[in-house]
């Protein structure tokens, strides 16, 4: 495996990971193997905080890619991921529950930043119990102080992946995956507008209409059972 990268593709691997791309999509853009996305952003992780330890929060990974739960809001899986229109980018960012793979809550913007993943939890706080998991990889809005302060506020454990590990969330990289699969690489997107349509039409009919094989019910079918 090569891990010499020159700046030029240093920078494209960054910018890539900063629209929501995933570790396999850059591989598949850059024409790289996913070994070496994976050392590269491990190595900037280890980088970044031996420069500043005390710029990001850190959190153990709670999950040990255990994607079971007996309880409805035992467990969540959370990420960001983005949607390209022609009028520019999409970010969206999902929180799914593990226990019956209902997306409790969502939120988009064409801004990436620490509110669009405040906005989500805070969407999704009526559902939310002393103790649930909030498991998403080590981005910075997951990272943010934002994100500590309303951890202790909504009294939610965080749990991160560790460094360049995506199979440490595989719901959500599954679930982004079949998203974009069944419906936005089926439209030609215009515009963020169309975009947005698009994607609440797909959650709402992931939710309420697609049969999720290991349950042979839809999430919120299974919901409705507790």
């Amino acid at each position: 495996m090569n891990t010499r990268r020159t700046e030029e593709e240093k920078g494209r691997m960054q910018s890539l990971r900063n629209e929501g791309k995933t570790y396999k999509e850059i591989a598949q853009i850059m024409n790289i193997s996913i070994d070496a996305v994976n050392y590269f952003f491990r190595k900037q992780y280890r980088d970044l905080h031996k420069s500043n330890p005390y710029r990001y929060v850190s959190y153990g990974n709670l999950l040990q890619r255990d994607f079971q739960a007996e309880h409805p809001n035992e467990k969540w899986v959370t990420d960001i991921s983005y949607i390209h229109t022609k009028q520019g980018r999409l970010y969206l960012s999902v929180i799914k529950d593990l226990y019956d793979k209902l997306v409790i809550a969502y939120e988009m913007s064409q801004h990436l930043d620490n509110s669009l993943v405040v906005r989500t939890v805070k969407k999704a706080k009526s559902k939310i119990r002393k103790g649930t998991i909030i498991h998403s990889d080590q981005g910075s809005q997951y990272a943010s102080n934002d994100y500590a302060e309303l951890s202790k506020e909504f009294k939610f454990k965080p749990s991160m992946s560790r460094p360049a590990t995506p199979i440490d969330n595989a719901p959500m990289e599954s679930f982004f995956s079949i998203l974009k699969t069944e419906c936005i690489y089926r439209h030609k997107l215009e515009t963020i507008q169309q975009a947005k349509q698009w994607i609440k039409w797909y959650i709402y009919f992931y939710n309420h209409e697609r049969i999720i094989l290991s349950t042979g019910m839809t999430p919120y079918e299974m919901r409705k059972m507790v």
